[in-house]
């Protein structure tokens, strides 16, 4: 797991304990109780962070924290 997407989604969880169990195939919304208005602040995070721009039609789409590495540029 990229560790700067982690770092971005521990900004946003409301119960802190839950920082350890991120794992790829994490619901953002039911595994970590992230709602639908934060995943837009960390759609925005992760654009700025890695300067990159990711469509806002897209954003519906993201469930899974896995879903916002596939929007990282490939190394």
């Amino acid at each position: 797991m990229n560790k700067k997407i982690h770092e971005i989604i521990c900004k946003y969880l409301f119960k802190q304990e839950t920082k350890d169990s991120i794992k790829l195939e994490s619901s953002l919304i039911n595994d970590l109780h992230i709602n639908s208005s934060k995943i837009v602040e960390i759609v925005v995070d992760i654009e700025e962070q890695f300067d990159i721009k990711i469509s806002h039609a897209k954003i519906p789409y993201i469930k899974t924290v896995q879903d916002l590495h596939n929007f990282l540029p490939s190394v």
